[in-house]
């Protein structure tokens, strides 16, 4: 039974380090004042690296209006990076539509890269005549692989079936 007992401890110390290891960064976005135009507003924000393997997750969630607009105001929301190789990159672009005198509800959902790069940035464009305002959370987290709950159900499992198949046999001989 004393083997159990170092396995759980290992298995627990393990997980630890996994758990650590993953860097949420959630970065809160005052309100912001996005000009109409093409330019729009960029925000740089630095990466805590994790060993690899590692992938990335972003997402913007937030809110939006369009301030003396008239007319329905296009929004867009962009996320970029440097690739490996050193160019930048950019996501698809999650694209709204600010109603006049309503605050919109922006939500990007989740964006994967399979590696962690080590700065990032939020775009907002701002495709209508007047000032919009956003303002939100930012999420730009670098994941270790496997993830720790993955890991952690993996290892409960085998030391589950590690206990039951020496139980099993102790009540055989």
């Amino acid at each position: 039974m004393l083997w159990l007992n170092r396995a759980i401890w290992i298995v627990v110390i393990a997980t630890f380090g996994f758990v650590t290891a993953a860097q949420a960064e959630v970065d809160p976005i005052p309100p912001t004042t996005v000009p109409p135009g093409p330019d729009g507003v960029t925000l740089l924000f630095p990466n805590a690296l994790v060993p690899p393997p590692h992938y990335k997750v972003f997402r913007f969630t937030g809110e939006a209006d369009a301030g003396s607009a008239t007319v329905p105001t296009p929004f867009t929301v962009l996320f970029d990076w440097l690739d490996p190789t050193g160019g930048p990159a950019f996501s698809p672009p999650f694209e709204f539509v600010l109603e006049p005198l309503v605050t919109t509800l922006l939500d990007t959902g989740e964006f994967t890269l399979p590696f962690c790069p080590q700065q990032v940035s939020l775009h907002f464009l701002n495709g209508g005549t007047t000032p919009a305002v956003v303002k939100g959370m930012f999420l730009h987290e670098c994941r270790p692989i496997p993830e720790p709950a993955g890991l952690t159900t993996l290892a409960g499992i085998c030391l589950f079936f590690a206990w039951s198949a020496r139980r099993f046999r102790g009540k055989r001989g």
